[in-house]
């Protein structure tokens, strides 16, 4: 009984697969005619299949930076620094916010109120070593839940306002 079970699915499994491959075959053939059709469609009118671009105005040029130091160290900055300042300088205008000031806070704050390191002040505030040293240099400025970490850590060991920090009203 099983024997015969065993081959009738065989010979089911066999019909199966040979239909798949007619399917196969008889879809490759298709293809290959439809391949055939486009290709000398376009080779007729190349022009046929090209879609209009839009004509997009070159990009402004960036500005040109000024010089500047590095707020921690004093030492000029040249490349990547000088784009990362202007992208500081720019998120902190829009919370209207001296980054100068700000950066030398987070300094102060770390070396002559808290005596710690940057790695240290990041692991209390959950950022990165490097970021703190960025923040003191003006590289970058703080998000606002980093901002209102930092400020909030100082809180307890000084009587800074937003005005220390920079922050005008």
């Amino acid at each position: 009984m099983k024997s015969e079970e065993t081959t009738t699915t065989c010979a089911g499994i066999s019909e199966a697969l040979r239909a798949f491959s007619d399917a196969a075959v008889a879809l490759a053939i298709a293809l290959e005619a439809t391949t055939a059709e486009a290709v000398a469609s376009v080779e007729a009118d190349p022009t046929k299949f090209l879609r209009p671009v839009a004509v997009v105005d070159a990009p402004e040029p960036p500005p040109a930076l000024e010089p500047q130091d590095s707020y921690a160290t004093g030492e000029p900055m040249t490349g990547k620094s000088l784009i990362s300042r202007h992208h500081a300088l720019k998120s902190s205008e829009r919370v209207s916010c001296d980054l100068r000031v700000f950066a030398g806070r987070v300094r102060e704050l770390r070396l002559e109120v808290l005596k710690a390191s940057p790695l240290q002040i990041g692991t209390i505030l959950g950022v990165a070593a490097s970021t703190v040293s960025n923040w003191e240099s003006g590289l970058n400025f703080p998000r606002r839940v980093s901002r209102e970490r930092i400020i909030a850590l100082a809180a307890v060991y000084t009587k800074w306002t937003p005005a220390d920090w920079g922050f005008s009203a």
